[in-house]
């Protein structure tokens, strides 16, 4: 369940095709193996609601987890376009010849770290992390540098600075890859699975196509917007580099 939750549409197509079948067996299990006796009604109709209480729990976990994840995204991308900003700005304590390099090569990095979080496949990725480790390599020996040869407070800024614009980038990674564990997928999978089998084999002959359809549709629903919700990359709902298009554009306004 955790490779498929990498696709959110499929993942809506196969919950409902699932759980659909599971709805059917058990009305198939209760109109051909097994019918339920009446004095049986009112306990399994319990089972059934507490499954369905656990199962609602479950999910809205699994929800909450996943915006969590998404708001971190969302702060992470916020920090790094205030340290590019920041030292941006810094960078004009330097020497002209340095702040001019400095500066250019913040807004190369700027570049990349957008095509980061517009990246879908893992092919983009590794480019787009080479290219970043390329540009950092050239960004601290000027800090370096001037830091041995003008030790100030003034100078320890600009350092300081350096070292927020190349470390948020892996922090950034760290809640890209930070995902809902595959044992929640797969435990919240067979409980909804379970209780739509409850529910069909329950309610044979009582419940029309579209109560049968409910819970699966609803279940489907919310495992399609978990999904989105979890995944950085091809998610419909996806943390956008708002702020750091914002950054690069006044960057390369101002150069």
């Amino acid at each position: 369940m955790g490779k498929l939750a990498d696709y959110e549409f499929l993942t809506f197509a196969v919950t409902l095709a699932a759980l659909w079948l599971a709805v059917e067996a058990g009305a198939w299990i209760a109109a051909r193996l097994r019918p339920v006796k009446e004095a049986e009604r009112g306990h399994l109709s319990q089972v059934t609601g507490a499954g369905i209480s656990i199962l609602a729990l479950l999910i809205g976990f699994s929800f909450s987890a996943a915006i969590n994840r998404y708001d971190q995204r969302k702060s992470f991308e916020q920090e790094e376009s205030s340290a590019i900003s920041t030292e941006y700005t810094l960078a004009g304590l330097l020497p002209d010849a340095d702040a001019a390099q400095l500066r250019g090569l913040l807004i190369e990095f700027a570049e990349q770290r957008i095509a980061f979080y517009k990246a879908d496949e893992s092919s983009e990725l590794a480019s787009i992390r080479a290219e970043r480790a390329r540009i950092e390599v050239q960004m601290w020996p000027i800090a370096e540098r001037n830091a041995k040869t003008n030790q100030t407070a003034i100078m320890g800024q600009v350092v300081a600075g350096m070292d927020k614009v190349l470390s948020r980038p892996g922090y950034s990674l760290a809640a890209a890859l930070d995902r809902i564990p595959d044992g929640t997928w797969t435990l919240m999978a067979l409980l909804a699975v379970f209780c739509c089998a409850l529910i069909g084999y329950s309610g044979h002959g009582r419940h029309s196509l579209v109560l049968r359809l409910v819970l699966p549709v609803f279940v489907s629903m919310a495992f399609f917007l978990i999904a989105s919700l979890d995944m950085q990359r091809r998610g419909v709902i996806r943390v956008e580099p708002q702020n750091l298009m914002r950054v690069l554009q006044e960057m390369q306004a101002e150069k």
